[in-house]
């Protein structure tokens, strides 16, 4: 058994127990914590050898946790979720069924042969692959139905397609069929010359139906883009190149008698700006996320490479500000003039963290409320906020109506509640000679404020 836990002194037991049916091949059992910011993760499996039925995860600490059986083709999987307290034992039961599944994906009524499909259970968050035969099928064993999130690709596909489909959990075989629209989107993206943009990323979203989408595809030498299988509705597309300006996105409709969709991309070259990125030893800091923005809007942002330099494009007229969001945590931003000399920015230790509490004036926890955060006198745009959630923080108070800032230099926090993009756009425009209603003079270690505010917010 592998078991890579951190185990407390009052431990649980999850006791597995498969009834197999006809079947007598070997069996991986996985056990996952149920997290909700992470998907499928085993920290521990074991093998159940040809006949045997039962096995026995020891020492597990108290949690949720999927568990999860697997045989050696892409369906022979079926998972179950059990929860454990401290010093508890639990039983997962798996009953293994002899039935096979007969599914098929076209193109426009056209077989999808040799295409790669991750299939995403919903509701136990584990997935598998299964790549379609020459006919587009996918055939073989079956252990669980249900609703499951594709993602296909390879073959003839010229970028990821996402879908859905629901598998009966009764019947042998279990028959399904995807018929994807021949509809496409093509596009170029070129810059302000007219010269192409190659590697590019282009993200495609939807911004209707119940599964939306957000697909990536990089550019060739000629700046072109294509996606497959559109569905009619709208769509946004946004373009990410680090050697030039962000812009707005693209919204467009793609019409119910449109075959093909075409949308172009222009971007701005903007100016370069050399900037190297240094901890306060000096010491370069690689992979840090740099980012300019002027005023809220974000217009470029790039990643420090080995050495801590980083080329980031800004405006010609108002290069803005750059911030500094390093891999392991703090924060850095200067104001950029139009010298163009290069600029080295110094990040303080990540040496804090911040937890906010917002509750009603009863008592009552507030959540899912943004925090507008102004840092040192200066406000982070949350266009910048967005992008620092790998870094530092996603700035909103969960569940619990906390709101937890870690890795966070020491210096003077301020925070804005508020609901919504409109309100944060308008909160951006008075807050400057405005003392913040949650403010505090963060120090190393932990930092905890509490806040009552009106209920109507």
């Amino acid at each position: 058994m592998m078991l890579v836990l951190s185990v407390p002194a009052a431990a649980a037991t999850v006791r597995v127990h498969v009834q197999r049916g006809v079947f007598n091949e070997p069996i991986e059992l996985m056990l996952s914590p149920v997290r909700e910011d992470r998907p499928f993760q085993p920290v521990a499996a074991q093998t159940l050898a040809k006949n045997a039925s039962d096995a026995v995860f020891a020492s597990v600490p108290a949690g949720s946790y999927i568990v999860l059986a697997a045989g050696p083709q892409p369906l022979q999987r079926t998972a179950a979720k059990v929860v454990v307290a401290a010093s508890d034992t639990r039983d997962a039961t798996f009953t293994i069924p002899n039935r096979r599944i007969d599914g098929r994906l076209t193109l426009g009524g056209k077989p999808l042969a040799g295409v790669r499909v991750r299939l995403q259970k919903d509701v136990l968050d584990w997935s598998t692959e299964a790549v379609t035969d020459a006919d587009g099928a996918i055939r073989g064993a079956l252990w669980d139905g249900g609703t499951f999130d594709l993602a296909i690709d390879g073959g003839t596909l010229p970028s990821l397609v996402r879908s859905r489909i629901t598998i009966a959990g009764h019947g042998d075989p279990a028959a399904f069929a995807l018929d994807l629209p021949a509809r496409r989107i093509r596009g170029a993206v070129v810059d302000e010359h007219g010269e192409p943009v190659d590697r590019a990323v282009v993200v495609l979203r939807a911004k209707s139906g119940d599964l939306p989408t957000n697909v990536r595809t990089i550019t060739g030498p000629d700046g072109a883009f294509e996606y497959a299988g559109i569905h009619p509705g709208p769509y946004t597309i946004d373009v990410i190149s680090q050697r030039h300006l962000l812009r707005d996105s693209v919204a467009f409709e793609a019409r119910e008698g449109d075959a093909v969709v075409r949308q172009d991309v222009v971007l701005n070259n903007g100016r370069p700006q050399s900037i190297d990125v240094v901890d306060n030893h000096g010491s370069p800091l690689a992979d840090a996320l740099v980012a300019c923005t002027t005023d809220a809007s974000l217009r470029a942002a790039v990643r420090t490479d080995a050495r801590g330099h980083a080329v980031l494009m800004t405006p010609p007229g108002d290069p803005g500000m750059a911030w500094v969001a390093p891999a392991n945590g703090s924060l850095a931003m200067v104001r950029l003039d139009r010298s163009q000399a290069p600029v080295k920015i110094v990040v303080p230790p990540p040496s804090a963290s911040l937890e906010v509490s917002l509750r009603t004036t009863t008592g009552e926890a507030i959540p899912h409320i943004s925090l507008l955060l102004r840092y040192n006198g200066v406000v982070i745009p949350p266009s910048f906020q967005k992008l620092m959630r790998r870094e530092l923080f996603d700035p909103a108070t969960n569940e619990e109506g906390r709101a937890t800032l870690s890795r966070i230099p020491t210096g003077f926090w301020e925070a804005w509640p508020y609901n919504s993009e409109q309100e944060a756009e308008a909160l951006m425009t008075t807050v400057s000679p405005v003392i913040a209603p949650i403010n505090l003079n963060v120090v190393s270690g932990e930092n905890r404020v509490a806040v009552r505010l009106n209920k109507h917010r």
